[in-house]
């Protein structure tokens, strides 16, 4: 268990805060470590006392895109300083379930639930045999038509294979196996559900004894469907529209029409930028810190370097060609025209960060034209055309300095600082005098606000986790 975990649920049963883990309980532990989400249903009258204790272990709210808000549904992702990991709690204040993709149910079964607890791990879980009931519908309600067609195409070529995915079977057989069945018909009696317990047998009969067919699979979703109909949310045509809407978005070409989105942060999206020489460690901190955050995040990366597009390509080729033929003025002009065209790029660069921000999004950025870096003989990442050769030199000097005052500092800079020896050991295969340089140049910034300079001579994994504090308290 994440030490942020045992801290927030310590509170949460010291407080007497009406809570329960409600569902998926057999994957508590990955939940407590980190690796999965946490379903926490909440009693409405102890949202003050929840949120208190939310705040206390430094859980930060997140929004959900609009097609997965629902009514009585909060996000919120901890952190887990020892580990760098993140916590995703799901909170319910309502039990909103129903078919995949939807959420088109109230079951009022909230006082049932607490009224039924028991503890696991330090965390307070329904009794088994209720968490059975809700998961022999929400399996039958789940089930998507595809995974019907593959049962049944299957099933005909003799291969083992159910619409159930194999956690949801992993849990049946657990909770099937743990379950008092005289309980069972007790609690299905409370409930008020009009769920019959010969069905329930009937199925789980089936299904222990590997006899369930396609053909019951999908008899057994119309049948809960039908059955819990005066709970739904929401009713009409409208519903269907919804549901093939989302399974379109989710097959590979719907994903490539528009990617499903993830969480952003409420109040405004952020922007990190990672600086440092060759051998700092850089690109493999980003690449670490893009797949750490996008794991519930969306999270957008960026390059503030010389862009390898056709434009650098074609003044690359040119350049060549002027400097073997000794045409040193249209040699230079080009070398100009370049760097302008990187300075236009990198504007365009922070005009979309700012756009990713609006929206919420979280930004990495590879690099960032710092202001230290002007008095470079050549500059890293910011303007470099001589304004002293020629008038059209100064001009378009004038044109790139603009497009440096344009671009938005990010909201926090993060400097890697590495000792040149270590950076060639790192590194060997560039020239020296030139890396010293970039080395030097990097070395000798100073922390100030919105910039933080980070020892990265030592071991990466201290580095990872540094950063990824620094991340978190920012966001």
């Amino acid at each position: 268990m994440l030490e942020v975990c045992r801290k927030f649920f310590d509170r949460l049963n010291q407080d007497g805060v009406r809570y329960c883990q409600w569902k998926s309980n057999s994957h508590l532990e990955a939940g407590l470590s980190g690796k999965t989400d946490l379903d926490l249903l909440v009693h409405p009258g102890d949202q003050a006392a929840f949120e208190a204790a939310l705040a206390y272990c430094d859980f930060k709210t997140m929004l959900s895109p609009p097609s997965k808000r629902f009514p009585g549904f909060e996000d919120y992702l901890g952190f887990d300083e020892a580990t760098g990991r993140f916590v995703h709690v799901h909170l319910h204040y309502s039990l909103i379930m129903g078919r995949k993709y939807i959420k088109d149910l109230h079951l009022p079964l909230e006082s049932l639930y607490f009224a039924n607890l028991t503890r696991k791990l330090g965390v307070n879980i329904p009794c088994a045999e209720l968490e059975l009931i809700m998961l022999l519908m929400r399996a039958h309600l789940k089930t998507d038509y595809l995974s019907v067609v593959k049962h049944a195409i299957k099933g005909a070529m003799g291969a083992k294979y159910t619409a159930f995915p194999p956690d949801i079977e992993n849990e049946l057989s657990n909770l099937i196996n743990t379950s008092d069945m005289d309980r069972v018909v007790k609690l299905l009696d409370e409930s008020g559900l009009p769920l019959e317990f010969p069905w329930c047998r009937n199925f789980m009969d089936r299904f222990m004894s590997g006899k369930l067919k396609w053909f019951h699979i999908l008899a057994g979703h119309y049948h809960v469907r039908r059955l819990l109909k005066p709970y739904r949310r929401n009713t009409g045509f409208g519903v269907q529209v919804e549901y093939f809407r989302h399974f379109l978005l989710n097959t590979n070409i719907g994903y490539r029409l528009a990617p499903s989105q993830k969480k952003t942060l409420p109040r405004g999206g952020r922007v990190f930028s990672v600086i440092g020489a060759d051998g700092s460690g850089k690109s493999t901190l980003i690449a670490d810190l893009k797949k750490w955050l996008s794991w519930k995040l969306v999270t957008k990366q960026y390059y503030y370097g010389i862009p390898k597009d056709a434009a650098r390509s074609v003044a690359d080729l040119l350049m060549f060609g002027f400097s073997k033929l000794r045409l040193r003025g249209l040699e230079q002009l080009t070398a100009n025209l370049l760097m302008l065209h990187v300075a236009r790029e990198r504007r365009e660069v922070s005009r979309e960060s700012r756009m990713d921000v609006d929206a919420g999004r979280v930004v990495i950025t590879d690099r960032f034209p710092l202001p230290d870096f002007k008095d470079m003989p050549q500059p890293m990442d910011n303007a470099r055309i001589d304004p002293t050769a020629t008038l059209l030199g100064k001009t378009l000097r004038k044109m790139e300095d603009a497009c440096y005052v344009d671009l938005r500092f990010p909201d926090l800079a993060i400097v890697l600082q590495v000792d040149i020896e270590e950076l060639r050991r790192r590194k060997t295969d560039l020239p020296r005098a030139s890396h010293e340089v970039k080395a030097n140049a990097v070395n000798a910034i100073r922390p100030r606000d919105g910039l933080v300079t980070i020892d990265a001579n030592r071991p990466y994994a201290d580095v990872l986790l540094e950063v990824k504090r620094l991340i978190w308290r920012a966001i």
